[in-house]
């Protein structure tokens, strides 16, 4: 998993270590408050937007993939004051979705682990169907007919809830930590049809899927989605040193700008925002990515690499392999007809528990 799915170019590169301590040298520290900022920041800031959606206008900065996507619920939440709508705060989830810790990103989590004993979710966040036929389609639905029938479901679930609340859906172009899940065809397509009808912004957490992992510099680019907040992070910097960033559009920017021009001040930031150590590893790390051409290596080896994850389906023990670029999974499954998994509540140093509470030794060769 290269780490948490982010150390994209191994753990010895020299050129990241000699670009922290050039800069080290050069300006160790300084913020970006007050109308202040650094080389490293104001580069950064550009190149991302020069390779993300054409839509994304602006970069905020931060240290990790929860707080990128923290600031993109804080960032809907500003532009519906800003346009006058303060009941447009509910923002839309799936289960089986990852984005983050906090109190809001883990309340968008779709995982019920991440929400017990936090008293989690909390109020604003929904939850519609994960996008996986395999998990959810009913007995002998084709994944057209399974696609039709959760964007209807999210259609049901905004008009019961009332199109003024809802704000904006946020989603993976492939759910990572929930397990893998590759959407089905059109499935976006149908999405983003269905927001903009009920004027609803859309935010893409590139967090995993971001700088080549699904064969584009962008999961977004790889499943033709217009974000209107897209957030990154891990890879960004090859996760040498802790460095995100929520990219907004233009309009958000705007709206938001002109709301907060009364109040004198923009009442949001990190101390470690941009970091000009954290931000010249990211350049660095994108000039890289430019240099060995990243996105090409991945296109050229991912046909290898999922031919040979799906020949594992034919295993007694695969209900599924899925994946896309250089991301997948296989699903393992206890009875494969019925789709049932194992379950294994108890861990052991030499095995695991077989669901009746007797511990399996692992098997010391393929089978």
């Amino acid at each position: 998993m290269s780490g948490l799915w982010s150390v994209s170019l191994g753990f010895s590169e020299p050129r990241l270590a000699m670009a922290a301590a050039r800069q080290f040298e050069r300006l160790p520290y300084y913020h970006l408050f007050n109308s202040r900022s650094t080389q490293p920041a104001i580069e950064l800031a550009t190149r991302l937007l020069e390779i993300a959606p054409s839509k994304l206008g602006k970069v905020l900065f931060a240290n990790s993939g929860s707080e990128a996507n923290d600031a993109a619920v804080k960032l809907v939440w500003s532009y519906n004051n800003a346009k006058g709508r303060p009941r447009k705060k509910k923002i839309i989830s799936r289960m089986r979705a990852y984005h983050g810790v906090t109190i809001a990103t883990a309340s968008l989590t779709g995982l019920p682990a991440n929400h017990a004993n936090f008293d989690l979710p909390i109020d604003r966040v929904l939850h519609t169907d994960c996008p996986s036929h395999y998990h959810g389609a009913l007995d002998g639905e084709t994944e057209e007919a399974f696609t039709r029938r959760i964007v209807d479901n999210l259609e049901q679930m905004i008009l019961r809830e009332g199109p003024d609340t809802i704000a904006a859906f946020i989603a993976e172009p492939i759910n990572g930590a929930g397990g893998v899940i590759v959407p089905p065809a059109n499935y976006f397509a149908q999405i983003q049809a269905l927001l903009a009808k009920y004027d609803i912004l859309f935010i893409v957490d590139e967090i995993i899927c971001g700088f080549g992992r699904t064969g584009n510099m962008f999961g977004s680019q790889t499943f033709d989605l217009r974000p209107d907040i897209m957030t990154v992070a891990k890879a960004l910097s090859s996760s040498y040193l802790p460095i995100s960033a929520t990219l907004v559009s233009s309009e958000i920017y705007e709206a938001v700008v002109e709301q907060t021009s009364g109040k004198g001040v923009f009442a949001h930031g990190v101390t470690y925002s941009g970091h000009p150590v954290c931000a010249a590893v990211a350049l660095e790390t994108l000039n890289i990515y430019q240099e060995r051409g990243i996105v090409e290596e991945v296109r050229k080896v991912a046909p290898q690499f999922q031919e040979r994850l799906h020949a594992l389906e034919s295993h007694p023990l695969v209900g599924q392999a899925r994946g896309r670029g250089l991301i997948g999974a296989l699903e393992i499954a206890r009875d494969k007809a019925r789709k049932e998994p194992f379950q294994c509540a108890r861990r052991h140093r030499k095995g695991c528990s077989d669901g009746g509470g007797r511990a399996r030794r692992p098997s010391s060769r393929y089978p």
